[in-house]
């Protein structure tokens, strides 16, 4: 029986590092290529995507688009936001994952 991609698992060979698509890995694998599809204004420094890159503007500029609506406490990665208001969660803060940012 041939398994789905979804089913297999997708890892680099190079660090062991899993992913969910093929795409993914074949971005990823750029990054060990040295081959970047976008470049900070700032540094220069090479990302394969714009939301990596985006979040790494926010070093440079200060500007971090996603806030906590509990404690105002601000993050470029919505990745971050969504780590931090777990801890509210632990905490009886918040009660819902329908809290968490959208």
């Amino acid at each position: 029986m041939e398994s789905t991609e979804s089913e297999r698992q997708l890892f680099c060979k190079l660090c062991n590092k899993i992913f969910r698509s093929r795409q993914g890995l074949k971005n990823h694998m750029g990054l060990h290529q040295g081959i970047y599809r976008y470049h900070c204004p700032y540094c220069g420094k090479g990302f394969s995507g714009t939301w990596s890159l985006k979040g790494h503007i926010a070093t440079h500029t200060g500007v971090r688009e996603f806030k906590c609506h509990v404690c105002n406490k601000e993050f470029s990665y919505k990745q971050h936001l969504n780590s931090h208001l777990k801890l509210h969660r632990a905490h009886g803060q918040i009660s819902s994952k329908i809290e968490e940012s959208g």
